[in-house]
C-alpha cells in the first residue's frame, strides 16, 4: 500500500507591503507560477491566475471588494480563499498563505513541484 503524499511548501518572497496598493490586484510571476497578489481593507491576500472555467489568466480583470472577476465571463472568486462566487465558474481557484515580516516583507507559500520517485519494479510475468 503506498503512502499518500502531502506536498511540501515553500516561502517565497513577493513584495514589500507598500508595493501593492490598496485596492488593487498585481500579477506575479513566481516560482513557475502566475499569482494575483491583492490588497483589500489593508490585508494583502494571493490567488492563483487562472479562472477554473475557461482557464485563462484572471489578471485583465477587476477587482470588487473582495471578489476578483474573470474578464471572459466575469465569474467571481472571493480573493480570501479562491472560492467561486458567480458562474459560470464552479470550482475554486488555489489561494496561498500570505506572511508579513517586521520590515513589511510580503511572503507566499507555494508547493513545492513533486520530486520524481523512482519507479518500483514490476514483477515478472
Amino acid at each position: 500500500m503506498q503512502e499518500a503524499h502531502t506536498p511540501s511548501t515553500a516561502w517565497h518572497l513577493l513584495a514589500h507591503s507598500n508595493e501593492i496598493p490598496e485596492g488593487m490586484c498585481l500579477q506575479v510571476g513566481l516560482a513557475g507560477r502566475s499569482l494575483l497578489v491583492c490588497k483589500v481593507n489593508g490585508q494583502i491576500y494571493c490567488v492563483e491566475d487562472r479562472c477554473s472555467h475557461r482557464d485563462i489568466p484572471l489578471h485583465r480583470g477587476w477587482l470588487e471588494g473582495y471578489l476578483f472577476a474573470c474578464p471572459l465571463h466575469g465569474a467571481t472568486f472571493d480573493i480570501r480563499n479562491g472560492s467561486p462566487c458567480r458562474l459560470p465558474a464552479t470550482r475554486p481557484i488555489a489561494s496561498f498563505p500570505i506572511q508579513i515580516d517586521e520590515q513589511q516583507r510580503v511572503f507566499v507559500a507555494l508547493p513545492e513541484p513533486p520530486t520524481k520517485q523512482p519507479k518500483s519494479p514490476q514483477p515478472p510475468r
